[in-house]
């Protein structure tokens, strides 16, 4: 990994707590429900003020499709720290297996499945996702790295 590779340790700590956030609000969502969850709910877990947790979030929808933020993060750095001279679909199967290890754990597989539902019963939070989704750094990096 050279230097230009090297996230900063301020993106770094970003990252972390965009997750603990994504993490502890999901769990709220699945045991409170969605709606009945509020943002002051969720910077209460975090022991953050509601302030400060828009720093990192601008609502709580952005927190329901968090999980694919998370999960399309880890496959790019995972593929990303891959051997450049290593085949493509080798490459692929070990960043899945890391995927495939994170959903074996039970609460995360029960989580991810309460937040399906969550996102398949609202329309609002379905289009949310396109954009994240659309986010050049899960569409290009990984590909820029290795063509």
């Amino acid at each position: 990994m050279s230097t230009g590779d090297v996230v900063p340790v301020r993106e770094r700590a970003r990252r972390s707590v965009r997750l603990e956030l994504t993490l502890l609000a999901q769990d709220l969502f699945v045991t409170k429900g969605y709606v009945q969850t509020t943002v002051d709910d969720i910077a209460a877990a975090a022991g953050m003020s509601k302030r400060t947790f828009f720093r990192y979030f601008a609502s709580k929808e952005d927190l329901v499709v968090g999980k694919y933020e998370f999960l399309g993060d880890m496959l790019v750095d995972d593929l990303a720290a891959r051997p450049h001279d290593e085949p493509v679909w080798e490459s692929l199967r070990r960043a899945f297996d890391r995927l495939a290890e994170y959903f074996d754990d039970e609460r995360n597989r029960a989580r991810a499945v309460e937040m399906e539902k969550i996102i398949r019963s609202g329309t609002c939070m379905r289009i949310t996702i396109l954009p994240c989704c659309a986010r050049p750094r899960c569409r290009n990096s990984w590909l820029g790295m290795r063509c």
